[in-house]
């Protein structure tokens, strides 16, 4: 059986128009410096909380908060020497800071601390590095006195300051 064809099918197709592709150029566009903007802020976090410290609750808020004091550094302490000076007892602590990280980091002041023989501190002293930025896998050598400290301490401790970092660092990144 043949089937008789509809009325008007043998006219001609219309052209369609070519569509627009500039809206989803946009939108990749509008991604792109999105997620771009947003790379930038998580990777200049730092930076950003350095130069306005206003933004450091917001960090803080969404799990971005600045890094602790000495992130990414590693402090290694050579033992104590033992010495006089004018009379006095001058206990000498040396040692480096070595950047274990993979990028440059601002080296923190540090704080030396000594323990009597039930952990209380009796003496705290801070002292700023030699360098305030190292570059990846870069180590600075530090040194401080401690002149005529308690004859009661039985331990020292080196610790990076978590509440100061080192002066104008941020500016040499």
């Amino acid at each position: 059986m043949h089937r008789r064809s509809p009325r008007g099918t043998n006219l001609p197709a219309l052209p369609s128009e070519p569509k627009s592709r500039a809206p989803a150029i946009l939108w990749t566009l509008v991604v792109v410096v999105f997620l771009g903007s947003l790379g930038a802020v998580y990777w200049y976090r730092d930076l950003i909380v350095s130069q306005l410290p206003q933004t450091e609750a917001f960090f803080t808020f969404v799990g971005l908060g600045p890094e602790a004091a000495g992130s990414g550094l590693q402090l290694r302490v050579s033992k104590p020497a033992y010495n006089t000076r004018d009379g006095k007892r001058v206990v000498t602590i040396k040692g480096f800071v070595v950047n274990i990280s993979e990028k440059a980091r601002i080296v923190p002041e540090m704080i030396v601390k000594v323990y009597d023989k039930n952990r209380k501190v009796i003496l705290e002293k801070r002292f700023a590095p030699s360098s305030p930025k190292l570059l990846i896998k870069e180590r600075i050598s530090f040194a401080t006195d401690l002149i005529d400290p308690p004859a009661a301490g039985t331990a020292i401790e080196v610790t990076f300051d978590p509440k100061k970092p080192a002066k104008s660092a941020a500016s040499h990144l």
